[in-house]
Parts: structure tokens; C-alpha cells; sequence
């Protein structure tokens, strides 16, 4: 789908507005662009915190003139606790955002991981923040896929029942760690996992850290 994403950080608070239309000439047409920064005013003027219709309607009149069929598909609002800092990044095609909030200090240091934490959900998109987030139904399919790959493959299949069970359970390791954002290797340092990455800022910076809402923006999704 086309449009774009908008994301704006105010005070203690980052909003994220996505807008849809059909085709890019509109996404990236300036009247467009200039209704994405209208509603996100209008966010942070009255404080709201979802798709409404009067925030929708700001976009009936270009709607009208072009023809094409938009709309407000997206409004999200993150608060940022004391002591928190949040990092936003949007993509330069405007698809891709990312918002990081991370506790425990407001260090500059801190904010430069925040910031880098989005760029990482960007480049990775992780399915998910943590592996207590992962369902045991999806752990189970994986674990199915990964027994039919075993059996095909012979020097594994012959081998005993609590060597293979042990191989499953290391796939199954290995692949959580490359779907789980904490668990992945950080963007700027593929020797640290992101979580081994909060705890070297947090000691750089004298404070203990932890993260806040973390949340990947794709457009249309």
C-alpha cells in the first residue's frame, strides 16, 4: 500500500499518524505531507489518542480534489515516564518507523541507544520484544518443522532420541534469538545481543536500565 508515516516526539510524549492512499504521487505530494503534520498538530493540541473522525475529516478536502481514495489509518500516543527517554526514527521512505522508550536515565548516551534501538527494529523487524512474548502455539509449529527437518536429514535421524531432542531444543534456541528483538544482535555491535547492549550503556552511564514500549510502525500493517 502506499502512503506514509508520520512520527513526532513533544515533550514527554511521541505520536506516530499513518496515512493511506493508492498511489505514491499522492504520498509524496506536499499538500499530502502537509495533512499528515496538521493532524499530528492536532494530536498534540488535544490530546488524542486514536483514530476520530475529526481528525479523519482533515484529510476531505484533498481527498475531494484528487480523487483518490486516503485516509487516517493510524494515530498512536506514547507517554515518556520521568527519567525515560525515547528514541523515534522513521525510514527515508516514510514506511518504516520505530519508537523506543527506555528507563532509568535521560543521558545523552542513552538516548543515542534509544534512537539506534529503532533504527534496529527497522533493519531487523523482530516478530517479537522478548521471548516471553512468544506463544507456546507458535513454539510448537516451529518445533514440528524443525522434527520434519531432522528426519530428512539422515546423519541426524539416525542418531539417539535425547541426542536429537537435544539438537530441537538448541534450533529452537537459536531461532528465538533471531525473531526476539532483546534477544537479537544489535544492529551496531553484532558481538552483543541488544539486551547485553542495555546493560553495557547502563553501566557507561551509572544507572540500571530498562526498556519501556517498544513498537515497529510498517505502513499497512
Amino acid at each position: 500500500s502506499e502512503g506514509r508515516i508520520f512520527i513526532r516526539q513533544q515533550g514527554n510524549k511521541v505520536a506516530v499518524v499513518e496515512l493511506v492512499c493508492e498511489t505514491d504521487f499522492v504520498a509524496n505530494n506536499a499538500e499530502f505531507v502537509g495533512c499528515g503534520e496538521k493532524i499530528l498538530d492536532e494530536v498534540f493540541a488535544k490530546g488524542y489518542t486514536q483514530v476520530e473522525k475529526a481528525l479523519s475529516d482533515m484529510l476531505l478536502d484533498f481527498a475531494t480534489r484528487t480523487r483518490e481514495n486516503m485516509s487516517l489509518s493510524k494515530v498512536k500516543v506514547f507517554e515518556v515516564p520521568e527519567n525515560a527517554v525515547a528514541g523515534i526514527y522513521i525510514h527515508s521512505d516514510f514506511k518504516t518507523a520505530g519508537v523506543t522508550i527506555v528507563k532509568g536515565s535521560t543521558d545523552e548516551r542513552v538516548k543515542t541507544f534509544a534512537r539506534d534501538c529503532c533504527m534496529h527494529l527497522a533493519a531487523f523487524t523482530p516478530t517479537f520484544i522478548k521471548q516471553s512474548d512468544v506463544p507456546a502455539s507458535y513454539i510448537d509449529e516451529q518445533k514440528e518443522i524443525f522434527k520434519v527437518q531432522m528426519a530428512n536429514d539422515e546423519k541426524v535421524a539416525s542418531k539417539p532420541e535425547n541426542v536429537k531432542e537435544g539438537i530441537l531444543q538448541g534450533k529452537i534456541k537459536k531461532h528465538l534469538a533471531e525473531i526476539c528483538f532483546v534477544d537479537q544482535m544489535f544492529v551496531k555491535d553484532d558481538k552483543k545481543s541488544v539486551a547485553a547492549k542495555l546493560d553495557e550503556v547502563g553501566k557507561e552511564v551509572g544507572a540500571k536500565l530498562e526498556f519501556g514500549d517498544i513498537e515497529l510502525f510498517l505502513l499497512g500493517k
